[in-house]
């Protein structure tokens, strides 16, 4: 109620310092927040979720990796997904309806389902994938107006530690995630992936580099080391300069 949103607008005003998870995240306290902060996106972990050279990467194959939930948009990439490739979503069913949906877009197309997947198989998918394709969107395909689409989405930086590039939706803060075009993509809308997908099919994109280059951004961004200096020197900025004084 009014009432408890002013408590705790106020109870934030008095913290002397704020670490949010993206600069997406840190916008949803505009107004109950004027301090000095800190964004800090992650951390992954670079030495779990890391590329396998010797593998071979399929360059058919693009990957989707999420809840089954409307609003992180998989309709919009069985949408368009062009026939020349495969589909893999991986993700434990949340929303039936929803996911009913999805097997009746993907009848005749080259789209698999995997809601089982534990860690050593999503790795495995990370390093065999061509791309990695994240849809969430403001506005699910129900109509539904979404506040929260993607605070922070890690499971984007823990394919790009894996040497995945990734085309994203301009949702929440995945944009944020893929600040150079060599290694992300960022979409709005159906026009945009239906292109986006055809530069993949036709091997336009990604480049020879974009594998490498997606894992040097997150270890040097996003990684353990990175977060956790940054992290640190937040914690002495607070206490160096407290806002208020007992």
């Amino acid at each position: 109620d009014k009432e408890n949103a002013a408590d705790s607008k106020r109870a934030i005003e008095l913290l002397d310092r704020v670490i949010s998870i993206s600069a997406f995240a840190h916008r949803l306290m505009a107004g109950a927040y004027t301090g000095p902060a800190d964004i800090l996106i992650g951390p992954v972990d670079t030495d779990a979720f890391s590329p396998a050279p010797e593998q071979p990467r399929d360059p058919r194959m693009v990957l989707c990796v999420g809840r089954i939930l409307p609003h992180k948009g998989v309709d919009r990439i069985i949408a368009a997904l062009p026939a020349s490739l495969r589909l893999v979503v991986v993700g434990r069913v949340y929303d039936r309806r929803y996911h009913d949906l999805l097997k009746t877009m993907a009848a005749g197309k080259d789209v698999v389902f995997i809601h089982d997947a534990d860690d050593a198989r999503l790795l495995d998918l990370y390093r065999s994938a061509a791309v990695l394709v994240q849809a969430s969107t403001a506005r699910d395909i129900f109509g539904n107006a979404i506040e929260k689409p993607e605070l922070m989405g890690l499971t984007t930086l823990e394919a790009m530690a894996c040497g995945l590039p990734a085309l994203v939706s301009n949702a929440g803060s995945l944009p944020e995630l893929v600040p150079d075009p060599r290694f992300g993509r960022v979409f709005a809308g159906h026009d945009d992936l239906v292109a986006l997908l055809g530069a993949v099919a036709s091997g336009a994109w990604p480049g020879p580099g974009a594998s490498a280059e997606a894992r040097e951004h997150v270890v040097a961004t996003h990684g353990m080391t990175a977060i956790g200096t940054r992290l640190a020197r937040s914690y002495r900025a607070a206490l160096a300069e407290p806002r208020w004084r007992g």
